[in-house]
């Protein structure tokens, strides 16, 4: 494959939808985030900088915040997982009323670009000419000048569309994956025995992982919103081994003790040989 130098992956957010703090609540995490911006989370977001300009994973409310974080560049093509309200709520500033965007292509779905045709809001985008849809097909790669991206669905709460992981193939190789029902659900779409077979399968070195929730009883009416939790994970892979992916849990919710980075759990996590996403982590994906 042909490859460009200087492929960087930036994480540009590393929260579940709703962000850190999250509108209307006063939990210990989100008053933190009030009283120190150092404890912000914003919305899950992913940025692929190479010389052909940037790729963007997610369009969230903290655009002008996240770009600024890539160089404040206009991306050259967008990709969604899906259409859950945080992985897209950003699209309305590439608008007249915000950037005016020309023909920026947006890869997602056949489903998800359904939503989009349907709603108008993000119809007008279309019509208006500021974005591209380009609707992209499971487990085919698109090129993207020098690497690929190719879509792997995964099983998600399918209330409003598909769910695609997303993996990059560079001289390494990068999943993103912030969210998914179970791992049983997944391992089975996927044939693989357990999360660290599957990702060998896929020959990756470095995974942004769904990391929402730490266990099973944060919040009261969980059972609407699976994650498989953190610490389900960590009971799956154990300790990290020699040759094993890179592991970086993303998507983290509010009510996650891994929102402390000082917390027992954090420390757990990384005591493990595992990590916690953070705004500004680069990957480097090309030399």
């Amino acid at each position: 494959m042909v490859t460009n130098a200087m492929l960087t992956a930036t994480l540009l957010g590393s929260a579940q939808d709703g962000g850190v703090p999250q509108a209307g609540c006063h939990c210990t995490h989100c008053a933190a985030a009030v009283a120190d911006r150092r404890f912000e989370r914003t919305p899950v977001s992913l940025a692929l900088q190479s010389p052909s300009g940037i790729q963007l994973f997610e369009a969230t409310r903290s655009l002008s915040r996240q770009l600024a974080l890539a160089g404040a560049q206009t991306p050259t093509a967008i990709w969604l997982t899906h259409a859950h309200l945080g992985h897209i709520d950003g699209l309305g500033q590439f608008g007249t009323e915000v950037m005016n965007t020309q023909k920026i292509p947006l890869h997602c779905s056949p489903a998800v670009a359904d939503i989009l045709r349907t709603t108008p809001a993000w119809r007008a985008l279309l019509d208006q000419g500021n974005l591209l849809l380009q609707e992209f097909c499971s487990d085919e790669p698109v090129e993207c000048g020098g690497f690929t991206v190719t879509p792997l669905e995964v099983p998600h709460r399918d209330d409003l569309s598909d769910m695609h992981a997303l993996l990059v193939d560079a001289e390494r190789k990068l999943l993103f994956l912030p969210d998914h029902d179970s791992w049983d659900a997944t391992l089975a779409a996927v044939d693989a025995t357990d999360p660290r077979d599957w990702f060998r399968q896929l020959e990756i070195d470095i995974v942004l992982l769904d990391g929402t929730f730490w266990s099973s009883n944060e919040l009261p009416r969980q059972v609407e919103v699976p994650h498989p939790p953190v610490r389900e994970t960590m009971e799956l892979i154990g300790t990290r081994r020699e040759g094993d992916s890179r592991i970086v849990f993303v998507h983290l919710n509010h009510t996650n003790p891994l929102c402390n980075p000082d917390s027992a759990e954090s420390l757990e996590l990384a005591s493990m040989g595992w990590e916690l996403g953070q705004e500004g982590m680069a990957f480097q994906l090309e030399p």
